[in-house]
Order: C-alpha cells, then structure tokens, then sequence
C-alpha cells in the first residue's frame, strides 16, 4: 500500500496494532499531506504526537511527561545515516511495522494545519547533542 497517494488528495489512516511479543494494543491515527505527516500514538504506556514535515521530525509526549526536561516537542533531522536509503514518509509504512496490524486508509479534507507544530518549547536535538559534546570535550581538556 502506498499512503501517500500521488494525486495529492490528504489521507487519513487509522490503525491498531498488537505487538507480536507483549501484546501490547496500540492505536493511531497518520494524517498524510504530500510529504507532511502527522501521526498520533495512544496505548496503555504511552500517548505521542509525531510530525514529519519533510526530513524533519517533532515529537511529543503527551501524557503530561517532558522527553527531554524543558522540551514539549523534540525536533530531529532525518537523514540517510538515520534512516538508511529510506525518507522519512517512507520509513513509517504500515508494512514495516512487526506484529499483527490491522488498519484503514481514506481520502479526507483536513488542512495544512495538521502539521503546525505548536502548544509549547521546541528543543533542537542536534543542538543538545553538540552541547553535550562540548560539555564532555571541555570536562576531559579540564580533567
């Protein structure tokens, strides 16, 4: 199946999965816009908003607990080294998910506004990774 059909139209899918080894039941819901996605996540651990626009990521936690203290949403550049020949739309396909999944896809109207990012900090996680390098380079030259 190929969610993100090529005239354009937004698509809504909605899915339930059940994880082979915990069994675990986890639903949602992906908004899919040209090459903007919005996914989100609810099971009995956990509730999360993910956005794709493009190559780049957000993602928040949504049952109230910071993914990183200070962040509501973390924001991820997706690159080959991360995600391997694959784009980002490519990579949450329903047929790369391991498990017993059971799911819906239709044509909707929703718009762009879907994919705004909104309701809190956003923190840059390549610029928390390079600070806490700095951080660490600096601690080993002060030894």
């Amino acid at each position: 199946m190929e969610i993100n059909n090529r005239l354009g139209k937004p698509v809504k899918c909605t899915f339930d999965y059940t994880d082979q080894r915990s069994g675990q039941l986890t639903h949602a819901i992906m908004y899919v816009k040209g090459k903007d996605i919005r996914i989100e996540i609810t099971s009995d651990q956990m509730s999360a908003v993910e956005i794709i626009k493009g190559d780049t990521v957000y993602l928040k936690s949504s049952k109230g607990k910071e993914t990183i203290p200070g962040c509501d949403w973390i924001k991820m550049e997706m690159n080959k080294s991360i995600t391997g020949n694959e784009t980002a739309t490519e990579a949450v396909s329903p047929e790369k998910i391991e498990g017993k999944t059971n799911y819906h896809c239709e044509l909707n109207n929703f718009g762009d506004d879907k994919f705004q990012v909104s309701g809190g900090t956003i923190c840059d996680l390549n610029e928390i990774i390079k600070k806490m390098q700095a951080e660490q380079e600096n601690k080993s030259i002060g030894g």
